[in-house]
């Protein structure tokens, strides 16, 4: 594996290096980094993900992806590479605290969703961004030790009504709407898309509040107690609302309108 082609990146503090055996698939290695990840020299690393021809795809040779019975083509292999990756800065960024969320920026504030795949939560990340919203990620809230969220402006990829296991083409959000500073959350939804459902949220305790979102912070190996100071930082300075939501263009007038009652 020495004699494999590398690459080292950074990404929120953490770098990691990968090595593929294909060079077909190394050339592809630079799309598939987490959004915001630079190029280092290669030296030191946290870690090091090796991709084989056959498509395994192993950190530290623990394997995370299975070989495919014949040689996988490149394609496949780097959408698999972009999960790995994401997830392992996800769990192993060494300040930054990853919340499985999708974020706006709106009014001077951040909007913060929580929610795991298929919760609908890229859906009502695009309605927002029509309605004028800056986009952050329909992925994580990637939040530092002083509760500010970071851009990570993944393609923004809602899921089908029909078949939500299907995402859609990706939505085109202009270089103008996408956010490149940091921003202090204003308010927090927690909601869920269900049919029919007519958006009546609730205001929520700080306490139910931090239960909610750390179900959704990505585990690590330092334990809960770095999540927990995060999320009380988030809680202490946010408006939190929960309730379930049908129509996303529908909640996500309301939720504007939540914006600007609470600005008043």
């Amino acid at each position: 594996m020495e004699d494999w082609p590398s690459l080292a990146f950074e990404s929120f503090g953490l770098v990691t290096k990968v090595r593929c055996e294909s060079p077909e698939t190394f050339a592809g290695v630079g799309e598939a980094l987490p959004p915001g990840a630079h190029v280092r020299p290669s030296g030191e690393a946290s870690a090091t993900v090796t991709v084989d021809r056959f498509g395994a795809i192993a950190v530290d040779e623990e394997a995370l992806v299975g070989p495919r019975l014949s040689v996988a083509s490149a394609e496949y292999v780097l959408a698999q590479l972009e999960m790995v990756l994401r997830r392992h800065v996800a769990r192993h960024a060494p300040e930054h605290i990853f919340i499985h969320a999708g974020v706006v920026g709106a009014d001077g504030v951040g909007v913060v969703i929580p929610g795991g795949s298929m919760s609908g939560k890229s859906t009502l990340v695009s309605a927002l961004v029509r309605r004028g919203a800056t986009y952050y990620s329909d992925e994580y809230a990637v939040v530092d030790p002083g509760g500010l969220i970071h851009p990570y402006p993944k393609p923004l990829t809602p899921r089908s009504a029909r078949d939500p296991h299907r995402p859609i083409e990706p939505v085109h959000v202009s270089a103008s709407r996408r956010a490149s500073a940091p921003i202090r959350p204003g308010l927090i939804v927690l909601t869920r898309y269900e049919r029919g459902a007519s958006w009546s949220p609730k205001r929520l305790s700080a306490g139910a509040a931090a239960l909610a979102l750390l179900e959704n912070v990505v585990s690590d190996r330092s334990g809960p107690a770095r999540a927990v100071g995060v999320v009380r930082a988030l809680v202490g300075c946010a408006e939190v609302v929960s309730g379930a939501r049908g129509d996303a263009e529908l909640a996500a007038r309301e939720i504007v309108g939540l914006l600007r009652a609470s600005a008043a």
